[in-house]
């Protein structure tokens, strides 16, 4: 009996699989980032598209929800503001910092890089970001081997979180991966004695 169940899972798993890169085939980027994520054993846990994503998706990496995503934002606005001279050189040109920061503090406002450079470092964790056929972009706030927050970007214009597959807890999310930077072409490999 549990051989048979087993067997019709297996079965399953495969028949969606199979759609999976048929759809990948016909060139839709949801479906080829799914199995892209899918090879290193992680998926999607998609957050609404309401300007809060980035908020939500990394609150529920770091609690397994994403309900205080308000709290996040106020915390992420107000280490900017206190760190200005860190932050004003990267805010766009035509639009002044204190601008910036107020539009920013109204929930619904997209959020960007800022805040993810804000988060790591308030929480002193590392943000990697996923995305389709790119590297993964990682974002520091104070040690290399400490937690680590997964996201999404895409479309260029929404985050979502980072799950392993089959995590469907409210729990935080445990995800650490070993990246390592590729060498510099123009770097040789280091002498070995053999």
């Amino acid at each position: 009996m549990a051989r048979k169940k087993d067997e019709r899972a297996i079965r399953t798993a495969h028949r969606k699989e199979q759609q999976m890169l048929k759809l990948a085939q016909n060139g839709d980027p949801f479906v080829t980032f799914a199995i892209q994520l899918g090879k290193m054993g992680l998926e999607i846990r998609d957050i609404p598209g309401d300007g809060n994503c980035l908020f939500r998706a990394l609150g529920d990496q770091l609690e397994g929800h994403g309900r205080n995503h308000l709290k996040y934002r106020h915390d992420v606005v107000e280490f900017i503001r206190k760190n200005r001279a860190d932050f004003e050189p990267f805010v766009e040109d035509d639009v002044p910092f204190d601008r910036h920061i107020s539009m920013l503090s109204k929930p619904g406002t997209y959020a960007g890089n800022d805040c993810i450079v804000a988060f790591a470092r308030i929480h002193g964790l590392t943000v990697i970001i996923h995305q389709l056929d790119s590297p993964l972009w990682q974002v520091h706030g104070d040690k290399k081997d400490g937690k680590q927050l997964h996201i999404s970007y895409h479309n260029g214009d929404h985050y979502a979180s980072i799950r392993k597959v089959g995590d469907k807890s409210e729990n935080p999310a445990s995800i650490k991966l070993s990246v390592s930077c590729p060498r510099r072409s123009d770097e040789h490999p280091p002498h070995l004695p053999f």
